[in-house]
């Protein structure tokens, strides 16, 4: 799939389902994306969809090569299951319907041998039917549940099957027949070169009409954008999808395709994650966490575009509603995205829209530090594609209650429905609860506090990004403790779930990661953080340490950019500035003098709304301006 990177949107599509020819994409706008048509369908189509009036799902294409997938495990499954149960009719051109072979349900076989073909055999073993593969042989879906295959002499078969878990292995099956499965394993396992990774936000209603068979014509759009901002889209695609039932065709398309590329994103400011998060967290003005602009496509419509979301953040999740359903098992699914677990979300008959919100909340939980989580999501699949079975770690979210009983295919199940998570018994915990279990209660006793004094979903984002990058640098020997007694102790604690997490995926890419951001900073010497993060956390500093970090500080923050990002290095919400200003109370005069200065390097250099001597208390102050004036004119 190749997209146009300065484009807005890549592609426009659209799906439908027929009662004859089941869910299908009817168009791809401006071009086809190169992906499996009928897969398109199914993630914009999800189960359910007639039952409601509308309904939105999220899905990823472009998923990076770099990204490992095992042997594909939906295979593998599928080769044990070689009998599939169910009711058979025949049709023939001419008949005024359907008859069934026999009053049994008869048991299905695929042959894929020197012999190949579907082989119907009563329960006994006798055989009833025997249908070749041919030229013409194709497989069709007439209504759920009902697939229909055509024999050589143009009778059509039809197959009642019992379940949708034997359906999602007649059609799987009957793709091995045909060669498709082999031609979709091999494409997607032999992609070259970089792809370009979308966030799809689809939209479908459910449209009541009684001049259709089921009375209702049901349709889906989705967009694919570059851009995780994907909520800002949805009013735009209400409008576009109720356009295309009354004008069904690649004009509408084109109309809404050129319009949403003509939004104006020239202006909009980029940036880095440390400001993002020094913006979240000091309470900033919401105006300028939001670039604005608009949307001409029947009417003006204005758009509010956040500019301060996080790699693996898409549109506006929400870790709180995260929180509030599962209670303290939070902590189940967190270590869960540490150690690389498998995570289902299934959410049996609510919205398909509900149960994406979940798996896309799941991956900002740990993003920053960590990064790559929303390339292993999957927020809405089902039992048609099962290839993401194989990919290592993945937050996936279904709504089809047959996932619950395949143990094999998870290691964490979180129930929306009851609020229950479940660890599968294979990686149970063991008698003894992890050592690590009384520093995460202690954590998840601050979130929540923070939540029921209802903190906003930014604050508790960074307290759990917080506590991440903490176990983050214990696993690589990067975090500053205490003192040596506390080191010892936590690291020991922690020991089991470090070892873990230094063999994810999530860790090689933070390792990878690192050198990047390193380059990107505004702040050249990496020594910067490491001293920044002692001053906060050690109890007791020598003189010369002290006097040397200042004097890194004073060397390193000289413009306007890297004073900001000194500053984000000091969180708000853990102090903020005053483990810096409290050295303006220290015994050595050298230190107080050198940290007078800083302040009023960073002061001379602060951006506006950002007054730091405005938020010294009263003593903090005097103490400044007492230091200030043994400061010489002329350092």
């Amino acid at each position: 799939m190749v997209g146009d990177r300065g484009k807005n949107v890549s592609y426009i599509l659209i799906a439908e389902f027929d009662i004859d020819k089941g869910s299908t994409i009817t168009f791809q706008y401006p071009e086809p994306t190169g992906e499996d048509t009928q897969l398109l369908a199914e993630l914009m189509l999800p189960d359910g969809a007639h039952k409601r009036d509308e309904d939105w799902t999220v899905f990823l294409l472009g998923r990076s090569d770099s990204l490992p997938v095992k042997k594909s495990i939906a295979k593998k499954k599928e080769s044990k299951h070689k009998k599939i149960e169910g009711y058979v009719y025949r049709y023939k051109e001419g008949s005024e319907d359907w008859t069934l072979i026999g009053p049994e349900k008869y048991q299905i076989m695929f042959i894929n041998n020197e012999r190949q073909g579907i082989e119907i055999v009563t329960k006994d073993g006798t055989k009833a039917l025997f249908i070749s593969k041919h030229a013409d042989f194709e497989l069709r879906q007439l209504e759920p549940s009902f697939l229909v295959v055509l024999t050589e002499d143009e009778t059509a078969i039809g197959f009642r099957i019992s379940s949708n878990d034997e359906e999602i292995i007649f059609k799987n099956q009957c793709k091995q027949l045909l060669g498709e499965e082999e031609k979709t394993l091999e494409r997607i396992d032999s992609r070259t070169g970089p792809q370009e990774f979308l966030y799809c936000l689809n939209h479908v209603i459910n449209h009541k009409d009684s001049s259709f068979k089921r009375g209702a014509q049901v349709k889906s759009m989705a967009i694919c954008t570059q851009h995780p901002f994907i909520d800002v889209f949805k009013p735009s695609i209400v409008l576009a999808l109720q356009k295309f039932f009354a004008q069904p065709t690649a004009s509408t398309l084109e109309e809404y395709y050129n319009a949403l590329n003509g939004i104006d994103l020239s202006a909009m400011p980029f940036i880095s994650d440390r400001k993002k998060e020094l913006m979240r967290l000091n309470n900033i003005n919401p105006s300028k966490m939001e670039y604005s602009t608009f949307l001409n496509y029947t009417i003006k419509l204005p758009l509010k575009i956040p500019t301060t979301l996080f790699p693996d953040e898409v549109g506006n999740c929400n870790l709180i509603t995260l929180i509030k359903k599962f209670g303290n098992q939070i902590m189940i699914i967190y270590n869960a995205l540490l150690t690389q677990k498998r995570i289902l979300y299934l959410g049996f008959d609510i919205t398909s829209s509900d149960v994406c919100e979940y798996v896309l909340a799941t991956c900002s939980m740990v993003c920053p530090p960590l990064t790559g989580f929303i390339k292993r999501a999957f927020p809405y699949t089902n039992l048609t594609y099962l290839d993401f079975l194989a990919v290592p770690g993945y937050i996936a979210g279904v709504t089809n209650p047959m996932f619950e009983t395949h143990l094999e295919w998870w290691d964490v199940l979180c129930n929306i429905n009851t609020g229950k998570v479940t660890v599968n018994s294979s990686m149970a915990s063991p008698a003894a609860p992890e050592k690590y279990q009384s520093y995460d209660n202690e954590f998840l006793n601050q979130v929540n506090n923070a939540v029921a004094s209802h903190y906003g979903d930014n604050v508790i984002k960074s307290l759990f990004h917080r506590y991440t990058q903490h176990i983050v640098e214990m696993s690589l020997d990067e975090e500053e403790f205490p003192d040596d007694a506390s080191k010892q102790q936590e690291m020991e604690a922690n020991k089991s779930r470090i070892e873990i997490f230094r063999k994810t995926l999530a860790c090689e890419a933070y390792i990878t990661s690192k050198t990047k951001i390193g380059e990107s900073s505004a702040i050249k010497d990496p020594a910067v953080v490491k001293l920044v993060k002692r001053i906060r956390v050690r109890k007791n500093i020598d003189e010369r340490q002290m006097i040397n970090s200042l004097n890194v500080f004073l060397e390193s923050v000289k413009s306007p950019e890297q004073c900001e990002e000194f500053v984000s290095l000091f969180p708000e919400s853990t102090g903020g500035l005053s483990s810096l200003t409290s050295c303006l109370f220290h015994v050595s005069e050298s230190v107080r003098i050198l940290t007078a200065k800083l302040v009023r390097r960073l002061e001379s250099l602060q951006s506006k709304g950002n007054d730091f001597l405005g938020k010294m208390n009263f003593f903090v102050r005097l103490a400044y301006d007492r230091t200030c004036k043994l400061i010489k004119e002329d350092s």
